[in-house]
Formats: structure tokens, sequence, C-alpha cells
């Protein structure tokens, strides 16, 4: 296995004592390596709980579905289920609606990348087979799909052989597509996913109902998406509860089909990213946020979801956004009414030289290319142009890491020359005058809006997080005072004119 110590700002992540490496599941290790095979052998077996009922999608008596799937396991020598090494997490896995053959009926197994890889890192993972509720169309049987991933964790821990090598307080679900709602539906039906689950990550879900729920979560999603191509997966990470840790992954050149084993689908044109390589980013992507929930550790889960860098075989362009539940709001622009000159503290935003400063929604009622669901700050700029957000009173923030800030650049907008990077500055003021700034190219670029989705694609304006470290702040002038800032100012001049949208400007961990 590599571990390329040279990488930087790679973030170590779980990183326990040698004792609890012997223990099986899910090995500590630097971020990067989870995208390499892990130390176990995978192995596999079918299972099945015969016919089980769920709720009729178009109403009235219950209909009868049968109930299998199939599950991949660190493996003995002889292929079995390696007990010894247990009690392991729990991953369940739900595919997409698939009705090309050959695939009815053998949809379960079209993630067997991801699964084997899993179980390589030291997870039980299962999957379930939903193609019987894939035959409905609208309504889209979303909740039904949740009723089976239930009925799978209720089938594993009612078999003792099964049950005694399965961990089942640390249990991660993982969907695809309408799968990929699915999982967010499980936890929504079962309450006592409270104590068990330790996230829900997904895979360009659908959003047909949007949920909001209760738990940890992870959406990846791509800009070649030429079948959940509406921007739901983006609404539905966004109506994911803010209480929890939450982190969004756009990934330019990916599209919905290539993360599968085999699929494809014409319509949705050709992928700028090879199979392979999406395989690479979702198995990297969810054994390193698994190791993350196996061992319960928040700090490493922030970082996964915030910051993480990971070696990956080639430069993908990865746009992320995070949210940190612990954390003291400048502004989310979501007053009410909508005012953008108060911020979320109570205290005052000067707006100098912003053209039409507005608090609006950043969905496809505010612009064609917006699909978040959520509010910000929409401005513009020609000259030179200030966000100073007053705090009210001053604010001791050595509690946290960073200042936080979404942002996104309006897709074919006049003022935002086409196909070129923005750039904003940060700075902190004390209330004794001392500043400190630091500029958005020091973090990362502010990319112009991925143009590679195909012509049935709608362009996408997606926001990007920026988390500027409060450390650098400090370095850069020893005389700012943390314990005493009075302001935060965004200024945008670095590029001489452009359109865009701001939200959850903020401190966090």
């Amino acid at each position: 296995m590599k571990h390329p110590s040279s990488i930087a700002g790679a973030l170590a992540i779980a990183l326990l004592a040698a004792a609890a490496a012997a223990q099986g599941p899910l090995l500590p290790t630097e971020a990067w390596s989870f995208h390499e095979p892990g130390p176990y052998a995978p192995g596999s077996a079918d299972w099945d709980d015969g016919n089980v009922q769920v709720t009729n999608p178009l109403g009235g008596a219950a209909i009868t579905v049968h109930h299998f799937g199939v599950m991949w396991f660190p493996a003995d020598d002889a292929g079995s289920l390696l007990a010894a090494k247990g009690p392991f997490p729990l991953v369940v896995f739900a595919h997409g609606r698939f009705q090309s053959g050959p695939f009815v009926g053998q949809n379960h197994k079209q993630a067997t990348y991801l699964l084997q890889h899993l179980a390589s890192w030291g997870c039980v993972a299962a999957s379930v087979n939903l193609d019987v509720v894939g035959q409905y169309s609208s309504p889209a049987a979303i909740p039904q799909r949740g009723e089976l991933i239930n009925k799978t964790v209720t089938f594993l821990r009612s078999t003792p052989s099964i049950a005694k090598s399965i961990d089942f307080t640390r249990i991660l679900l993982i969907g695809h597509s309408r799968g990929g709602e699915g999982v967010f539906a499980a936890v929504q039906q079962t309450p006592w996913f409270a104590d068990s689950i330790r996230g829900v990550s997904a895979i360009a879900p659908t959003n047909f109902m949007s949920y909001s729920v209760p738990a940890n979560a992870f959406v990846i999603y791509g800009s070649q998406d030429g079948d959940v191509n509406n921007g739901m997966p983006i609404q539905l990470y966004d109506h994911t509860s803010s209480q929890f840790v939450k982190g969004f992954r756009f990934i330019e050149g990916a599209n919905h089909f290539f993360f599968t084993d085999a699929i494809t689908f014409g319509s949705e044109g050709t992928p700028i990213l090879t199979r392979e390589q999406h395989h690479e980013i979702a198995r990297t992507y969810f054994a390193t946020w698994a190791s993350a929930m196996d061992f319960g550790d928040r700090p490493s889960l922030i970082r996964i979801a915030g910051d993480v860098e990971i070696a990956w075989s080639a430069p993908f362009a990865i746009h992320r956004i995070y949210n940190d539940p612990d954390r003291l709001v400048i502004d989310d622009f979501e007053q009410a009414p909508p005012n953008p000159f108060q911020n979320s503290l109570g205290g005052t935003n000067a707006l100098s030289t912003l053209i039409g400063p507005a608090e609006k929604p950043l969905d496809t009622s505010t612009s064609s290319s917006f699909f978040h669901a959520t509010k910000g700050l929409v401005a513009q700029w020609q000259t030179p142009s200030v966000l100073r957000s007053d705090l009210g009173a001053e604010q001791d923030v050595r509690g946290y890491a960073f200042v936080s800030v979404n942002v996104l650049q309006k897709y074919n907008a006049p003022l935002n020359p086409t196909g070129e990077a923005q750039i904003f500055e940060l700075a902190l003021h004390d209330s004794s005058g001392a500043s400190a700034s630091l500029f958005s190219t020091d973090l990362a670029p502010w990319p112009y809006p991925a143009t590679l989705t195909p012509g049935t694609s709608p362009k996408k304006s997606v926001l990007k997080t920026f988390r500027f470290p409060l450390a650098a702040f400090a370095a850069q002038n020893s005389q700012l005072d943390l314990t005493k800032i009075r302001d935060v100012v965004v200024l945008f001049g670095a590029t001489p004119t452009g359109d865009a949208a701001i939200d959850d400007l903020c401190f966090t961990q």
C-alpha cells in the first residue's frame, strides 16, 4: 500500500492507537490511501429474505416484494466471513432505477466495485434489490425503497450467523439515483436510526420527496449527469438538516451511469471522466467517509466533509460544499422579511458599490442556472465592491478554526467573463482597527460554472465553500485580536466585474 507522505495538505483521519487497528474494521489510515484496496480479501454471499410486504406506491393494499441481495465482507482463506476480526460496521447499498436488460433483477450487483472495496477495508456491505419497486415511474416509489432498506437491516439483525459479525450501532447507508434518495427515506422512516446510523451518502440522488433528515450526509454529483440532470442532488443536500455535518462534491466531467459497474445511457452524452475514474472517486470518498462513521471521530468527519485532500490518479476538478453545525453564523442571508443590510447576528451589512444586492432564493425562480434549495445574497459589481458585515459586538472566535463562506458565479452573466475564474478577498477586523486578509486564490480557484454538461442538461451555478484558517489571519498580523473581532469583510475587486451569489458567512470548526 502506498502512503505518499510528501503530498502537501493531506489530512490524517482517525489516527487511533495501534491496538485499535487490530480490532479489524476500517483500519485507521491517511485519507488518501482509501482509494487503494484495504487489508482484507473481500468475499461475498447471496442473501434471501423471501417475500415481504411494502406499502403500495399507488395506494390500497400492500404489495409483495421478493427481498434479496448480495453481501460483501472481509473473508478468511476459505472465502467465509472473517468473524474473528469483527464485529464490523454495516453498509447497506441501494441501487437506482435501471430498466434496460439485462439489468432488471440484477441491479443490486451494479456497484460491486464499491461494495468489494468497502469489504476490503473492513465493512460488511449488503446490497438490496429494488427492481420490483423500480417498475413504478410516477409516483417514484421512494418511500418503498426506504422500507426495503430498513427491512434489510432487520433481516441481517435477525440472522444469527450474520448478526454476530456486525456492529449494528455503526451503520452507513449509500445509494445511487432513486436509491440515493431511498437511503434518506430509510432514515426518515425509522426512529431507531438516531442511535445506530453514522451517516447517509448518495451518488446523484433524486429529490422527489424533499426529505430533511437528522443525519450526517455526504452527496456527490457530476456535471455531465444526463439522467438526474435537474439539480435534484443539490436540493436534497440543501434540505438535509444543518444540525449535522454534511458535505457535497460537484464533480466536473462525471455523469450518472458510469458510477455503476457497466450501465450506459446514451441520451446523457459522453462523460469527460472514464468509468474507472468514476469508480475511483466513489471508492475513495465512501471508504473515507465510512472510516469516520466507523470510529465516530467527529474531527475527522469534519475534515472529510470540509477539507480532506486526496492523491487522485488524475487532477479531477471537484468543488465542495460543506456544513458544520458547530458554527457562529454571521449571515445566512435569510432574514424575514428579506433585508440584505442586516445580518444574522443583528448587526448591519454595508454593501459599498455592490449593484442591486438582494436576499433571494438561489433556485430557478431567481436564475435559470441556480438549483439550490436555500437563499443567499445576489449582487453584481463593476468596480471594487465590499460586503462589510458588522458583528454588532466584539466576538471571541478563538473557539473556531475557520471563517467560511459559500459563493458561486452566475452562469452566462455578462459581468462574469466566460470561462474565467473570479477572485475575492476576505478580511477580519478587530475592535481596535487591526486587520488581516486572505484571497480566495490562497485556497482554491473560484471557477466559472462548469460548461461540460450536454445540451440536454441545464448549466448549473453551484455554490463552493471557501474555509479560511483563522490561524493564517493571526500569522499575517500578530496585532489582530481574535477575542475582539468586530467585522468581517468580503471584497470583490481583484477581478473588475462579476455577478455572484453568497451564502452562509460564518465561523466554523
